[in-house]
């Protein structure tokens, strides 16, 4: 993370392998348990508020302030 950005939300992976992150920014990142990055997703143009693992570690959603779900596998395709 960098100092100056504001972490919105985070998940761990069912495995605990992996960690999901939304930074101020709207900005989805995973993490391996080690704090090294593995992908970066596209910023998103609506308020994002939380972040969640599928139960099979698959997939991540983001909840938007709009209500708007979007699912997307851990190599960022949606």
């Amino acid at each position: 993370f960098l100092p100056d950005t504001q972490l919105k939300s985070l998940a761990f992976s069912p495995d605990g392998k992996q960690l999901a992150t939304i930074v101020g920014n709207n900005i989805v990142r995973l993490w391996d348990r080690f704090g090294n990055p593995i992908a970066r997703f596209p910023k998103s143009e609506t308020g994002l508020k939380t972040i969640y693992f599928s139960t099979d570690g698959k997939y991540i959603a983001t909840l938007a302030e709009d209500g708007k779900i979007q699912w997307q596998d851990t190599l960022g395709n949606q």
